[in-house]
């Protein structure tokens, strides 16, 4: 969470957790732990990232307006992000481009995207520290003023905690619980335990150890080279590739030579494919090992994904919905 993060509350204990869930939900026949995960699990694995990104920018948007309210500045993060694309750690930026793309419009399909943003232009926007900024200004802030700021963010030093199912704890008043409230909905207490549970899951998909993915990667890095370019990884090639555009509406020639040899290189090595499989393998391990968890949190996401989206101000479509 951009602002002041929601790092109050007290880490969960991952065994206890389980059990909870376990205990709360109805068994589930997918929950057998016999045979491959469902499709549809598998999707929230895929989904959960952008899920728990939406959840925490409305919390952020809803703390920004109740903490404007009672008198304070309160900065968070307001670059337009698009939610419907397939986060990075789940497709990074390999397979995205053909030759044709490449030899026709360079890198244009990933120019304006906010992961490559900072490539293109100076923008100190982009790349402000809100945490920083919104402590700098508390830190400004006369001692009364201060404990006001305290007060309205989250009970100040004498706060009520709520205790959770889950051991946690969070504060019962302020602009951070109502802001949860309203997003998480009418059973709030009980959500948040699912949604600390669902934080708690290695979503971010590391592939980075899979010996074909070491592999592949190797067998672009050493075609990029034979053509005269050097870059560790795809979005290193892509970045430098961004920044080239700069300002410029139309790709240069030189842009447009490093796209053609990146595509060129990442088809020779099959490296789209072997990320992909790789990734599956990765979904299918982090399902098995969290089933309950995401079982769990996908009976209660229909209706917090829709609150968050109204805040917002953008239309969620998970994957395998569109």
């Amino acid at each position: 969470m951009t602002g002041v993060r929601h790092s109050l509350i007290v880490a969960v204990a991952a065994v206890s957790l389980v059990g909870i869930l376990s205990g709360c939900a109805k068994a589930d026949p997918r929950a057998s732990g016999q045979g491959p995960v469902p499709e549809d699990v598998l999707l929230l694995v895929s989904n959960a990232h952008r899920t728990m990104s939406i959840v925490n920018q409305a919390e952020n948007i809803l703390i920004r307006d109740c903490m404007v309210a009672a008198g304070f500045e309160f900065n968070i993060d307001r670059t337009t992000r698009s939610y419907d694309s397939p986060d990075p750690s789940l497709t990074p930026f390999v397979g995205v481009m053909t030759l044709d793309d490449a030899e026709q419009h360079g890198y244009e399909a990933f120019v304006g995207s906010p992961y490559f943003a900072g490539a293109m232009v100076d923008n100190d926007t982009l790349a402000a520290d809100y945490e920083a900024m919104n402590r700098e200004y508390r830190e400004g802030l006369s001692p009364s003023d201060r404990e006001e700021y305290d007060k309205a963010f989250d009970g100040g030093a004498d706060k009520t905690w709520i205790a959770l199912d889950d051991g946690s704890a969070m504060p019962a008043e302020g602009c951070l619980a109502s802001s949860r409230h309203e997003v998480l909905g009418e059973d709030w207490l009980d959500v948040m335990v699912t949604f600390n549970a669902v934080q708690m899951v290695p979503l971010q998909l590391d592939i980075n150890g899979d010996p074909d993915v070491i592999s592949a990667g190797n067998a672009w890095r050493s075609c990029m080279e034979d053509a005269g370019y050097h870059f560790d990884t795809v979005s290193d090639a892509i970045a430098a590739g961004v920044a080239m555009r700069g300002v410029s509406v139309q790709p240069s020639a030189e842009e447009i030579a490093q796209a053609v040899a990146d595509v060129y290189c990442q088809e020779d090595a099959d490296l789209a494919q072997t990320t992909q499989q790789a990734l599956d393998r990765a979904q299918q391990r982090v399902a098995e090992e969290n089933l309950d968890v995401l079982l769990a949190w996908e009976s209660v996401q229909e209706g917090v994904l829709q609150r968050a989206s109204d805040i917002i101000g953008v239309t969620y479509t998970p994957l395998g919905e569109e």
